[in-house]
């Protein structure tokens, strides 16, 4: 009868969210891509849809109590587009 008692039983739960540094991990990536001026890089986040990937970085400016450095390298990406590309931080005013 082991198997009827299990049914009823909860699954474990997580001490972690399996994925607790992904998105850091993701814009920590963005922020190396964006580090060095390029014409790619800049059409990638100026045409319509990079407006949107660019809202989503200046979305996630907020403090993330589970990932307190997105915070930070959101920031650092906003910084390395800013310090390059005129249309990006006229486009941010």
């Amino acid at each position: 009868m082991p198997a009827e008692e299990s049914k009823g039983e909860n699954p474990p739960k997580l001490s972690t969210h399996p994925f607790v540094a992904f998105n850091s991990r993701i814009v920590a990536f963005a922020c190396t891509l964006t580090y060095r001026r390029c014409k790619v890089t800049e059409d990638f986040f100026m045409s319509e849809a990079g407006k949107l990937r660019l809202g989503v970085i200046l979305s996630l400016t907020k403090m993330d109590v589970d990932a307190p450095m997105l915070r930070e390298w959101c920031l650092m990406v906003v910084r390395n587009l800013c310090s390059w590309s005129d249309k990006i931080r006229d486009d941010l005013k």
